[in-house]
């Protein structure tokens, strides 16, 4: 008796997607009592993982145990029917080879950091409106079955390190200025002080 998670569905009542946990009860004997399950709102899912700071590009993907996204950002029914199976993108599917690389790895319970290279507008990353490369950082949820991701594009990573490295080269430009300024200083003070202690000595 272990907790199991249902399928994506859409909720007959709100058209909203759900997923359900079930899971067994017993009693102190170890007799089958029943099952307590309750219903979970993807998009509550969703609303806790934006909270994440990911900067202004980055987000969230969840994934289930087939490789099926089942939260990303502006995920919704589509217009799917309570009685109707939900379909959803499948990132095994993906004309990315890297990234079906990377949901193999996530339906199989890995974890890891890899950076997607999209060549074509096809090999958009989920969520994202145009291709660009990007980060993607996943791990498991084991008491699901399923996989988290943070998507964050390569540029809000890349660019604050060389923000601040140009910072630096900067500072270490007016550096060596003001060090060149007060050597040619301290040069010629000495060889002041010293035309003028020679000339008190010849007098």
């Amino acid at each position: 008796g272990r907790a199991v998670w249902v399928d994506t569905y859409v909720d007959a009542n709100t058209g909203l997607l759900l997923t359900t946990c079930a899971t067994p009860f017993y009693d102190e004997a170890g007799r089958f009592l029943g099952v307590v399950a309750f219903d979970l709102l993807l998009e509550t899912i969703q609303q806790d993982m934006m909270e994440l700071d990911l900067g202004a590009g980055g987000y969230a993907l969840l994934l289930n145990e087939a490789g099926e996204l089942i939260v990303r950002p502006d995920l919704d029914a589509s217009g799917t029917a309570w009685d109707e199976p939900f379909q959803t993108e499948n990132l095994r599917d993906s004309p990315n080879a890297e990234l079906r690389r990377v949901a193999e790895e996530m339906v199989h319970s890995g974890a890891g950091i890899a950076l997607i290279r999209p060549d074509d507008p096809a090999e958009a990353m989920p969520g994202d409106d145009e291709p660009r490369a990007s980060y993607i950082a996943y791990a498991p949820v084991p008491s699901a079955g399923w996989s988290v991701a943070i998507v964050i594009p390569a540029g809000d990573v890349v660019d604050p390190a060389l923000t601040t490295a140009r910072q630096i080269a900067e500072s270490q430009s007016r550096l060596r200025n003001q060090l060149a300024l007060t050597l040619l200083f301290v040069g010629c003070t000495i060889t002041v002080l010293g035309v003028l202690l020679s000339l008190s000595f010849t007098d």
